[in-house]
This record gives C-alpha cells, sequence and structure tokens, in this order.
C-alpha cells in the first residue's frame, strides 16, 4: 500500500534540473534571412539535412521545419490570393 505523499521525494528528483553557465535560459535566435538561405539550400536536395544541419551549426528538426514552411509559403505564391494582395497595394 503506498501512503499519500510518500513519493514525493521519487518525482521531485525526476525534474529538470535549470542550466547553469553563461547560455542559462537563452535560446539560440536565426535572422530570418539565415533561415531563408537555409531553407533554400535544404530544398536544393545536393545535400541531405543532416549535412546541411552541421554545416550551420542548427538541428535538423529545425531545418526540417523552415523547409515545409518555405513549401507551404512557395504554394501561396502562386495561388490567385497572392495576386490580389499584390493588386491592392
Amino acid at each position: 500500500m503506498v501512503v499519500a505523499g510518500s513519493y514525493k521525494g521519487c518525482l521531485r528528483s525526476a525534474r529538470p534540473r535549470r542550466r547553469a553557465g553563461p547560455r542559462a535560459g537563452k535560446r539560440k535566435r536565426y535572422s530570418a534571412e539565415f533561415n531563408a538561405k537555409v531553407a533554400l539550400e535544404a530544398l536544393n536536395g545536393d545535400l541531405t539535412l543532416p549535412p546541411v544541419a552541421t554545416k550551420h551549426s542548427a538541428h535538423k528538426a529545425i531545418i526540417a521545419a523552415w523547409r515545409k514552411r518555405a513549401t507551404e509559403g512557395l504554394s501561396g505564391l502562386f495561388s490567385g490570393k497572392s495576386e490580389a494582395r499584390a493588386r491592392s497595394f
């Protein structure tokens, strides 16, 4: 039988510890230009995601997300909606 609260110590030890050091709590931020450049390189097809990620020091999952957003954005360029927006300006 488990007594209420008897396992709390186990849960506390399983919590992730806070990072200590100069980059504690800081995420790496990438500019839009950098995202576009890397996404185009990933779309190019000369290299697979892991070499592109190593070359630009970014995780392959991030590059895959940028590539996906780029392909979704490209389909919007050729729809009638973007032409209507361009004419309205």
